[in-house]
């Protein structure tokens, strides 16, 4: 083999393994994604969705924008559903201490 086909079968390798560690965080955040809706399954969708929006990234003047409600409500909204997970958790826990 001579280098250019050495190089294009390195970098296919490192194509591929960056593929596949890309594939894995997709999936992982896939999964965080599934259980955090089903821990805020007690709340109202806009509620589950800008909690998600603000885990995301987006700061609370954007989610504000984007819903068109203040950023008052985006507080409140976040607080609300870390309260729901706090819940669930103690739930979790008091059921596996029984």
């Amino acid at each position: 083999m001579d280098d250019s086909m050495l190089k294009t079968v390195a970098n296919s390798l490192n194509f591929r393994r960056a593929f596949e560690r890309h594939k894995a965080a997709a999936l992982n955040a896939e999964h965080r994604l599934r259980q955090t809706r089903a821990l805020l399954g007690g709340v109202d969708r806009r509620t589950r969705e800008i909690y998600i929006a603000h885990r995301s990234g987006s700061t609370y003047p954007e989610i504000a924008a984007n819903w068109g409600i203040s950023n008052r409500t985006i507080k409140r909204s976040v607080a609300r559903a870390l309260l729901a997970i706090m819940e669930h958790g103690e739930q979790t826990h008091d059921n596996e201490s029984s």
